[in-house]
């Protein structure tokens, strides 16, 4: 959630119209927003923190709603590529889809993002994710869709996989749920997993960052 909203302002900061513009104008501007080529980062002091690139990053309403008092909305990424760089001295709470406190923290981010209406779902089609720790590529994830509940915080992964780089262990399901909360990766289903030994299946488990696998109690 954190990572979209981040995304959402810097968009939202670097595409306003100009003051002189009509209200019609700046009403076509700020909402629905779209952009191509989407190719933003934030640092942790001087050290690069994340990086998002992506085909395309949109801002629209949501289908599902026909009768609408307020605009709800959602944010949807085409072929995003993130990247999450992680650090020993950084804060334990951060968030591994966050683009940075420091983005949210933007003067009137509060007024651009009621700009938007009700933002209530993320949605990224087709994701590519690297987590790094001190600069070494340590975990790859990929997902067909994401889907991300605004409100209940609840991120949801299709189509899945998460591959240890050190193991070269592959771990795959049709469902995968990300857990901010407790910074781990849930599969509550079937999954099968790929190592240099073989294949096996299994259900239930969740896997760390460190891409530690238990059981999912």
């Amino acid at each position: 959630m954190a990572l979209l909203l981040g995304v959402i302002v810097w968009v939202s900061i670097h595409n306003k119209a100009p003051s002189q513009s009509s209200s019609s104008e700046k009403k076509h501007y700020r909402t629905p927003i779209r952009i191509t080529g989407l190719d933003a980062s934030t640092f942790y002091g001087d050290k690069l923190f994340t990086r998002v690139r992506a085909d395309e990053f949109k801002v629209g309403p949501r289908k599902s709603f026909i009768f609408n008092i307020r605009p709800f909305n959602e944010v949807v990424l085409t072929n995003a590529r993130l990247e999450v760089h992680l650090y020993p001295e950084m804060p334990k709470g951060v968030s591994l889809f966050s683009l940075g406190e420091n983005i949210l923290s933007v003067k009137d981010a509060k007024t651009t993002l009621k700009e938007m209406g009700v933002l209530t779902r993320g949605v990224i089609k087709g994701l590519i994710l690297e987590v790094f720790k001190a600069d070494r590529l340590c975990l790859v994830v990929e997902a067909k869709k994401v889907y991300i509940d605004l409100k209940k915080r609840e991120t949801k992964l299709i189509d899945a996989s998460i591959k240890g780089v050190l193991s070269q262990k592959l771990i795959m399901s049709r469902t995968v749920i990300w857990s901010e909360k407790e910074k781990i990766f849930k599969i509550p289903g079937a999954y099968f997993t790929l190592t240099p030994k073989g294949r096996a299946k299994g259900k239930g488990i969740k896997v760390d960052l460190n891409f530690a696998v238990s059981p999912l109690t």
